[in-house]
């Protein structure tokens, strides 16, 4: 939720509060202005990760297609944002399966995964579970 506490109008102040689907706006004569958020999908969405398995224990593989020969930069983060493993890998033009290893170095517990090769960026999660 996103509150803008005061903006200043010709006749007094308006007060913003933005949720999820909707903003409800209050002006100072307390007359409420509901509006409703619309969301329109892009081509250019970010796509979801292919992380297999995704419950792991001490490797991953992702699987990655390239348009042509670059580096991707793989990050995990924490529950918290905290980078905890950070990994470069060469790509080759077209499908590139990458083994994530030393995963049982992790604590168990979930983890954001951010991929980026240049030209484009993908996120995921992945599950660190040594009970496997």
């Amino acid at each position: 939720m996103r509150i803008v506490f005061r903006k200043k109008t010709v006749k007094g102040f308006l007060f913003t509060i933005i949720l999820p689907v909707l903003i409800l706006q209050v002006n100072t004569w307390h007359q409420p202005v509901i509006t409703p958020i619309t969301s329109k999908q892009t081509v250019l969405a970010e796509e979801e990760l292919n992380i297999s398995p995704m419950q792991a224990s001490g490797y991953s593989t992702i699987i990655w297609s390239s348009l042509a020969s670059s580096e991707l930069n793989i990050t995990l983060l924490d529950v918290a944002g905290h980078t905890v493993l950070s990994r470069q890998y060469p790509l080759r033009k077209g499908v590139n399966e990458l083994l994530l290893t030393n995963l049982e170095t992790l604590p168990a517990g979930l983890y954001f995964v951010k991929a980026v090769d240049g030209a484009q960026h993908r996120n995921g999660k992945l599950i660190v579970d040594h009970t496997l």
